[in-house]
């Protein structure tokens, strides 16, 4: 689902549950700006190392939410989120990184 205005005016895309790394990366590559991915697991079964790499590699801030990833996941110097709440204050509070802008200041999605 596409959200043009996104919360708060961000742009925002939201993939459904279980996406192959290769759809993530791919999704991830078609943006013209670096872009902010929460991976969400909710169990040990949904953390995928490879869903982890996919969205490393699309140049933007990376963050893990949800009580399914391990210690050694989030041990690599990357930041875990507890809860959807904490994600959202995350994204959108002052401390969040910058939403992609067009020089226009207008948001874009790609």
């Amino acid at each position: 689902m596409v959200r043009p205005g996104g919360p708060h005016g961000w742009p925002a895309l939201l993939l459904g549950a279980s996406v192959p790394p290769e759809a993530l990366a791919q999704a991830l590559t078609r943006r013209k700006h670096p872009a902010t991915v929460v991976l969400w697991s909710q169990s040990k079964s949904t953390a995928v190392g490879a869903a982890i790499a996919a969205a490393e590699s699309s140049r933007g801030a990376v963050l893990l939410a949800g009580p399914g990833w391990q210690r050694a996941d989030i041990a690599a110097g990357r930041r875990h989120l507890d809860s959807l709440d904490d994600a959202v204050a995350t994204l959108v509070g002052p401390d969040a990184p910058a939403p992609s802008r067009a020089r226009d200041g207008t948001n874009r999605m790609t």
